[in-house]
């Protein structure tokens, strides 16, 4: 009599064609600690969430630091690669920072005050991690100071230092999120944001002799 085969205990099943359970885990992690930061997320929360069990989690994440960090690294590698897309178009540098703010401000979980987010779960972080979070976060702005540097060289912006100049772009970028005195947005849409925060950008950099 044949006896059935059991498939041994280890990594579960994954149906053919489905999203990976930890890239799942991940996402879903990613949303509520971009949400609710550091301390206001469990593994609960997102074993229940992504429907599977706590067990589930931490077969593919240590702990909960490392959930978080991966999850940060991960959004800002996708954030630093829709960067690098919208750069690369064949189109003025201040239609390409209005575009890169459009995308950035159109994601509500995006990582807007990344200082903010670190500093609340510092204390739980290895320096590997945090120097690992760091480091993919300066990706993105090194992206952004090459098109600067490149549009300093071209006579497209005035003279200025790129690195200093990214910082700055990516820093105005959370005044899109910004609300006035009685809690309404001060902008009616990322689109809006995008474009009159570039445009008060742009009046600061813009070549003089093409403005």
């Amino acid at each position: 009599m044949n006896k059935t085969r059991r498939r041994p205990p280890g990594r579960p099943r994954m149906e053919a064609g489905a999203t990976p359970v930890a890239e799942t885990i991940m996402r879903t992690a990613t949303r509520l600690f971009m949400e609710f930061g550091y301390e206001g997320v469990s593994v609960e929360q997102v074993a229940e969430l992504c429907g599977v069990t706590k067990a589930t989690v931490y077969y593919h994440y240590d702990n909960k630091a490392s959930l978080f960090t991966k999850s940060v690294i991960d959004l800002m590698n996708r954030i630093r690669q829709h960067t690098v897309n919208v750069l690369s178009e064949s189109t003025s540098l201040r239609d390409k920072l209005t575009r890169v703010a459009e995308l950035r401000l159109s994601v509500p979980y995006a990582v807007h005050d990344f200082d903010g987010l670190m500093g609340e779960a510092t204390g739980v972080l290895t320096a590997a991690q945090l120097e690992s979070m760091k480091e993919a976060e300066q990706q993105i702005v090194q992206v952004i100071a090459n098109e600067f540097e490149r549009a300093v060289a071209t006579g497209e912006i005035e003279e200025i230092r790129p690195e200093i100049a990214a910082h700055i772009y990516l820093a105005l970028l959370m005044v899109g999120k910004a609300r006035s005195s009685d809690g309404d947005r001060l902008f009616a849409s990322p689109r809006e944001a995008a474009e009159e925060l570039v445009a008060t950008f742009w009046e600061g950099i813009a070549s003089k002799q093409k403005s």
